[in-house]
């Protein structure tokens, strides 16, 4: 499902049928199209070209995270809008490949609308050399200061990690000959390239050859959100952040302040929260969280589940076309 990338890390294959496993063994197909974003089985089908209306930014909040497309929010907005979307949205990425992604989509692209996630963990993706993914860490792009200019400085190194197809080995068996196999064939090639990397990085940075992440979030946060503002505004095209799964009652006021004359802010979570009967983090995540276990006691998964998404395509059509969600209604 993705593939290395020197710029990212890692991104999305295009064109491509792959699928998505959770903790839970859980498995969810995962369509993408030409640009390597998340399509509806239609569209993989048509291989639809539409010039994109709305384009979604963000990670698997946006991506839809144990969705299938079709039950993702930027896809029913899309729908109740009557809109062409393109879902960029990609699992673990952080602030600094949200805004490459934005970067490289406006150079060929003028959307109408650019929806874009704001969560505290976006910024924090991006204060670090790597990213904890399912399967361990991969370096990613990351924030850092020169003569007191944010930058940011590519991948420290190209990890192994997205290679060899595990795939194959699912369901082989526990035999010693398949473990061997195994070993061979997934765990060497992956861990030895990148634990050889990982202490060359290290070095790296002890001799000062290496710029060290900027850790200051709130730093990153302002940066960020200005400069992806900014670049939407530049082309014209108008650009909304949607606050999603903030801190537990920060509404971030000082950053709405900041993107007050330059963005329209729409505030799902507190939307989501209106609409629980007791407002508390436990009502939260029993309404729009992953449960499992017999009785549904286990909270697997604190994503969004299809119910959210639901909502959530609701909460941003009603706030950006208002009417058209009346009429659609009636």
């Amino acid at each position: 499902m993705f593939q290395e990338n020197d710029q990212y890390g890692f991104k999305l294959h295009a064109k491509n049928r792959g699928y998505q496993m959770t903790k839970q063994n859980t498995r969810i197909t995962v369509l993408t199209g030409e640009w390597g974003n998340r399509v509806d089985s239609l569209s993989f089908i048509n291989k639809s070209k539409d010039t994109p209306q709305f384009l979604f930014i963000g990670d698997s909040f946006v991506f839809g995270h144990r969705c299938i497309a079709e039950q993702s929010f930027p896809y029913l907005v899309g729908q109740k809008l009557n809109k062409s979307i393109v879902n960029t949205g990609v699992s673990s990425y952080g602030f600094s490949q949200m805004q490459m992604t934005l970067t490289d989509f406006l150079e060929h692209h003028s959307p109408e609308k650019v929806f874009i996630q704001y969560s505290p963990w976006l910024a924090e993706r991006s204060a670090n050399w790597y990213v904890d993914v399912l399967v361990g860490l991969i370096p990613i792009p990351y924030y850092y200061q020169e003569n007191e200019k944010i930058l940011i400085h590519p991948p420290v190194y190209q990890s192994k990690m997205i290679g060899p197809d595990v795939e194959l080995f699912r369901g082989n068996g526990q035999s010693a000959g398949d473990f061997i196999k195994f070993i061979f064939n997934v765990s060497l090639p992956i861990f030895l390239p990148d634990d050889y990397n990982f202490i060359v990085t290290q070095l790296k940075f002890l001799f000062g050859i290496l710029p060290k992440p900027l850790t200051d979030q709130v730093m990153i946060d302002k940066y960020v959100l200005n400069q992806m503002a900014n670049a939407c505004n530049e082309k014209g095209v108008k650009p909304i952040f949607l606050f999603m799964a903030n801190d537990w009652g920060n509404n971030h006021s000082d950053l709405k302040d900041l993107l007050q004359d330059k963005a329209e802010i729409i505030d799902i979570d507190s939307a989501l929260r209106s609409k629980l009967t007791e407002d508390t983090e436990a009502a939260y995540n029993r309404a729009y969280c992953f449960w499992g276990g017999e009785n549904n006691e286990i909270l697997e998964d604190t994503h969004p589940n299809p119910d959210a998404h639901q909502l959530m395509s609701e909460i941003v059509s009603l706030a950006i076309a208002p009417d058209s969600v009346v009429a659609e209604k009636q």
